[in-house]
């Protein structure tokens, strides 16, 4: 699904990307994101094979050129929640997390990337060009404008836990 840019992510200070996902097997990708077509510009929540399985919430602009927290999941078999939280606050208070099933995986300290002006970024469900395209489902995708709190992720986790295991 491609759909046209959520304007906010464009200049986000503060965001959540939570998903509900079931791979088909360990080799394939789930991505959920803003990204600039031309290049990996943008906010992104994926899981990839690298690893053994891990899950990144990227945030790339040109400078820094890459930002990212890192969860891993060495069995993705079944359906898995997971959430990545960007905050780009006050001084002191910037960084981006991951979540995978409730638990909290990684916090990384953030800079703020700079973002191309006047590029369109869509938003994207499931895959972005032939090469990253997913083999599994997704279930219950929800985006915030805001940073989700630990107890806020754990709670959505286990608010759906039973109907997606």
């Amino acid at each position: 699904i491609q759909c046209s840019t959520l304007s906010f992510l464009n200049s986000a200070t503060a965001c959540t990307i939570s998903y509900w996902g079931y791979a088909a097997s360990n080799g394939n990708r789930l991505i959920i994101g803003n990204k600039n077509p031309s290049n990996w510009e943008g906010i992104q929540l994926f899981w990839d094979s690298y690893l053994g399985g891990t899950v990144f919430f990227r945030c790339m602009g040109g400078t820094p050129q890459n930002k990212y927290a890192l969860g891993y999941l060495a069995d993705n078999s079944g359906w898995h929640h997971y959430v990545g939280v960007y905050n780009y606050g006050d001084s002191g208070d910037r960084y981006m997390k991951v979540y995978i099933d409730g638990e909290l995986q990684q916090t990384s300290t953030v800079a703020n990337p700079t973002l191309s002006s006047g590029n369109i970024r869509r938003f994207y469900v499931g895959n972005w060009d032939s090469s990253w395209s997913m083999v599994g489902e997704i279930g219950m995708l929800q985006v915030y404008d805001k940073t989700l709190t630990d107890s806020e992720a754990s709670q959505n986790y286990n608010a759906y836990v039973n109907r997606y295991n």
